[in-house]
């Protein structure tokens, strides 16, 4: 079907066509992702940059309360907002824990784990629903073992 589109929409000169054409029995479809370190870095980079934006706007809310609170004259408002600061802080931290996911993802489990945990101390409920992310990701890239096979290694062909 890609080689009748190929021929009919683009005009390529023959001889390319021809390669094209015998190129097309040689490609076999990519091998099934096997359950193991690779899918188990990718749920941890996945986990880990959701888990790190949902931080990201905990702290903000948490910074805006406390913002409030400032204003109002309430009692520590500013330790909220210093706390939602470094709530900004640990979230990034996840965030770039997560997108060492694949190349070095004991690293990365470290990184989130870390994340996870400290931003349940500064903002504690708001991080509710981004700390439980980034442990679990944290913990998926920490028991990611071996190294990942390349993409070439997965594609299999046949002459």
């Amino acid at each position: 079907m890609l080689i009748i589109f190929l021929q009919a929409s683009l005009r390529l000169p023959l001889s390319i066509q021809e390669e094209i054409t015998s190129l097309s029995g040689a490609w076999a479809q990519p091998k099934k992702l096997t359950r193991g370190p690779v899918n188990m870095r990718i749920a941890a980079l996945i986990l880990g940059i959701i888990g790190g934006i949902i931080g990201l706007f905990a702290a903000g809310a948490a910074i805006a309360i406390g913002g409030v609170g400032t204003a109002v004259g309430a009692n520590q408002a500013g330790m909220v907002v210093s706390l939602g600061f470094a709530a900004i802080g640990l979230s990034v931290l996840g965030i770039v824990g997560a997108a060492l996911a694949l190349a070095k993802p004991k690293l990365a489990g470290v990184l989130m784990i870390i994340a996870g945990i400290g931003g349940f101390i500064a903002v504690s409920i708001a991080y509710i629903v981004a700390g439980p992310l980034l442990l679990i990701g944290g913990l998926f890239a920490l028991l990611a073992r071996g190294r990942p096979r390349s993409l070439s290694n997965r594609l299999e062909f046949r002459g």
